[in-house]
C-alpha cells in the first residue's frame, strides 16, 4: 500500500468513527434529557453552564481553565481544580491542549463554564492520554471553567508570600 493510500484509508475510518460517535452522543443527549440545551459547534457538542462576564477569548491570549474530565459513563478520569493543577496555555498556539478544549474555550468569556463532548478524534484520538489513562479512540465530556488570569496570578502571589 503506497502512503497516499494509507493516509486515504486512515482517513476515512476517522470520518466513520466520528460519525458512529456523533450519533451515539445523539443518544446520550436524549437519555440524559438535554438534547435542546446541547449545541454542535465546530465538530464538538457545548452546554452552556454560566455565561462568564470577563472578555471574550481572542488569540494569543493568555488563558487559565479548570475541569473535569470524564468518560461517557461519568467516570471521572483526571481534574484541574487549583492553581498546582489548572491548564495554563495561550489560546490559538499549536499542540498546548487537546484539539477539542481548543475549540471549546473558542466561543467564551472569561469566568464561563460549560460541558462539552468531545468525539475520540478531538480528544486524545488513536492513541490515548500519553498517561495511558484514557484509551485510543474514546469519545468523552469535559466541565471546563475558564478562570480569569489577572485573579489567578494574584492569588498565587498572595499564597507564595
Amino acid at each position: 500500500m503506497d502512503s497516499q493510500t494509507y493516509f486515504e484509508s486512515r482517513e476515512k475510518a476517522i470520518r466513520e468513527r466520528r460519525m458512529e460517535e456523533q450519533q451515539y452522543l445523539s443518544k446520550e443527549f436524549e437519555r440524559r434529557g438535554i438534547t435542546a440545551d446541547v449545541k454542535e459547534y465546530l465538530g464538538t457538542w457545548q452546554r452552556e453552564l454560566e455565561i462568564g462576564d470577563g472578555i471574550p477569548v481572542v488569540a494569543g491570549m493568555d488563558l487559565v481553565l479548570g475541569f473535569h474530565g470524564y468518560f461517557l459513563n461519568d467516570s471521572l478520569f483526571d481534574a484541574a481544580t487549583d492553581s498546582a493543577s489548572w491548564i495554563y496555555f495561550q489560546y490559538g498556539k499549536p499542540d498546548q491542549v487537546i484539539r477539542g478544549l481548543e475549540i471549546g474555550v473558542s466561543n467564551m468569556r472569561i469566568g464561563g463554564k460549560k460541558e462539552i463532548w468531545l468525539t475520540s478524534d478531538l480528544a486524545f484520538g488513536e492513541r490515548g492520554s500519553g498517561k495511558g489513562i484514557v484509551p485510543p479512540n474514546t469519545p468523552v465530556r469535559f466541565e471546563i471553567e475558564l478562570l480569569d488570569p489577572e485573579k489567578v496570578i494574584k492569588q498565587r502571589s498572595i499564597s507564595h508570600d
